[in-house]
């Protein structure tokens, strides 16, 4: 009881479900590393504008981020962000329009040339992006989800101006 944890928050792909995280890191879960939040988007989705879900999940994720902060052993000042392909490009969103998470994990999805980070929090983004990705194009552009992607590259350089990083 002592002791304050941060969490970590988990964001489905499109057609998935919360579910499909619990498990994955259990070991750390069970070192008492963190606590994991499994959030499930409505329709199976995230809503960023094509999608079904018409939700808005970035009010939804206040929310949760609101309730989780009567809990004295979580620390939300240590809130980070992981997500795969819709789930990704959710926490993307996130990491734009909101200054909850400390650091975001987009897995399989870039930037959209809609959505970019201008200003805000600096935070630690780590971006994992297969180059024969179908969905989310490597090389960017647009893709048959209806968003058109930045290039993978272009996308984790967007974050590193954001966070004012240098070029090495």
């Amino acid at each position: 009881p002592s002791k304050k944890y941060p969490v970590m928050m988990f964001f489905h792909g499109n057609g998935g479900n919360a579910e499909s995280y619990i498990g994955r890191l259990s070991t750390d879960l069970e070192r008492d590393q963190w606590v994991g939040v499994y959030a499930q988007g409505w329709k199976k989705s995230w809503n960023l504008g094509q999608e079904e879900s018409t939700a808005d999940d970035v009010a939804f994720v206040k929310d949760i981020v609101a309730e989780l902060g009567r809990y004295k052993q979580l620390d939300t000042g240590r809130l980070y962000g992981v997500g795969s392909s819709n789930g990704a490009a959710m926490v993307h969103l996130l990491g734009i329009e909101t200054d909850l998470f400390r650091g975001i994990a987009p897995i399989a999805s870039a930037l959209t040339e809609v959505f970019l980070p201008t200003t805000g929090s600096p935070m630690s983004v780590v971006q994992l992006h297969g180059m024969d990705d179908g969905l989310c194009p490597y090389e960017g552009g647009k893709s048959a989800t209806g968003h058109t992607f930045l290039s993978a590259e272009d996308s984790i350089g967007r974050w590193a101006g954001y966070n004012n990083c240098a070029k090495s």
